[in-house]
């Protein structure tokens, strides 16, 4: 085409040729979130199945206390058979003794963290 031509555009066609390329992103972007969310979930199953230390253990005392398996403390539902008693009943989020405190009157400091400890 030479300068002297006049280039004519359709504005309806590129209006629609636009509409059916946003369509097409948005479908890329929906399949992208889900593969996302997927690989994410993923991941976690996969960090569970080779016993990583949760991000909540490596932030408690409790997993690098020397006493550890031999702690009682006053938690609501604990059972003795159970898991070690700083443990026992915790869920993701939660830490019973949280390293942005003092660690309790019954910590001392082990030379390997529990969660590396042979079951």
């Amino acid at each position: 085409m030479s300068n002297t031509q006049k280039l004519e555009i359709n504005l309806e066609t590129l209006r629609q040729v636009g509409e059916r390329v946003g369509v097409v992103a948005a479908a890329f972007y929906a399949g992208f979130c889900d593969g996302y969310t997927a690989e994410t979930q993923r991941q976690k199953e996969v960090a569970v199945e080779k016993d990583e230390i949760p991000d909540d253990c490596k932030r408690c005392w409790c997993n690098e206390c020397a006493n550890f398996d031999n702690c009682i403390v006053p938690i609501e539902g604990y059972d003795i058979e159970s898991e070690p008693c700083p443990c026992d009943g915790c869920q993701k989020g939660q830490r019973y003794m949280p390293k942005e405190n003092s660690p309790c009157e019954n910590y001392i400091p082990a030379q390997r963290v529990n969660s590396d400890a042979d079951d």
